[in-house]
Order: C-alpha cells, then structure tokens, then sequence
C-alpha cells in the first residue's frame, strides 16, 4: 500500500528575507534550499515519526523532482482525478444555480435530468446551455437520447 500526501510550505518572501536577513531578490532560492535541505537530511519524516509513531519507518519524503516515475505518474494520477473532480462539481454548481435562478425552465417539475446538447467547434465539442433539455422522469432521457441517435443516423427523415 501506498499513499501520497501534499506537504505545502508557503512562506511570504518578504517575510523570509526580513527573517534571515537577505535580501527579498534571494528569498525564493534560499527558501527553496532550505526546503531541499530539509526533505533531504530526514528532517520532515524524523518529525512526522515523533507525533506519529505508528507510521515510524514507512514515511519517506521527497521533492517532486526527486520523486520515481512510477510515484510521478501516481501523482499526476491523482491531481487530474482532484481536477476532474472540482470540474464536475463546478458545473453541477453552475447547473444547480441555473435551474434555481430559472425555475421557469422546470414547469414545476423536480429534475432528474439535464441533457446539454453540445456545439461543434474546430477543436471539439462543447456542452450549450441554451439548448439543454430537463426531464422529470427516468425514461424520458433514454427516449431523448435515442430520438437524438436515430436523428443523427437519419433513421427519422421523412421521405420528400
């Protein structure tokens, strides 16, 4: 098992120059030493094992520089999992405010559903507000979904 935690260290540039007493131009590469410095003599997982004694031994601490591949690419795993995650919650946050600032759009129907239709563009498709459709029952996206396909296909066209 392995698990991989964010440490994040800010610290105000100002604030380090007037604390070691350099100037504000050097702060940012002297703070980062120091942090090189830390990870690498042992510093952070010697504290993390005086407060977390369970884990004594399993902790080990890196930059992301100094990180393996394989730990790299689980890392970048995660952070696009995170991202995919705050971009879905953004837009079920942009829907849920849109369907409560328009409730017009609902016919006071409780929503189950919300199909976007999308637009075409030179590089891809993108969801449209402006055509999307709420259903309040399950079957009527299934239905939708499927008129949309047969359309598309040209199942549907009427003989001239």
């Amino acid at each position: 098992m392995k698990g991989i935690i964010a440490l994040v260290v800010q610290y105000a540039a100002k604030d380090w120059a007037d604390e070691y007493g350099i100037a504000e131009t050097e702060a940012f590469n002297d703070f980062a030493e120091a942090l090189r410095r830390t990870v690498h003599d042992g510093g952070i997982p010697e504290t993390l094992d005086k407060n977390w004694p369970m884990m004594r031994g399993h902790l080990t601490a890196h930059t992301v520089d100094g990180l393996d591949a394989t730990t790299r690419d689980e890392l970048l795993h995660l952070l696009q999992e995170a991202r995919d995650a705050d971009r879905d919650g953004a837009l079920f946050t942009e829907i849920t405010e849109h369907l409560a600032a328009h409730p017009q759009d609902l016919d006071g129907r409780e929503p189950r559903w919300v199909v976007f239709h999308t637009c075409e563009w030179d590089n891809g498709h993108f969801l449209t507000g402006s055509d999307a459709t709420v259903y309040d029952s399950w079957q009527a996206p299934a239905r939708a979904l499927v008129a949309l396909e047969r359309q598309r296909l040209g199942l549907d066209v009427q003989p001239t």
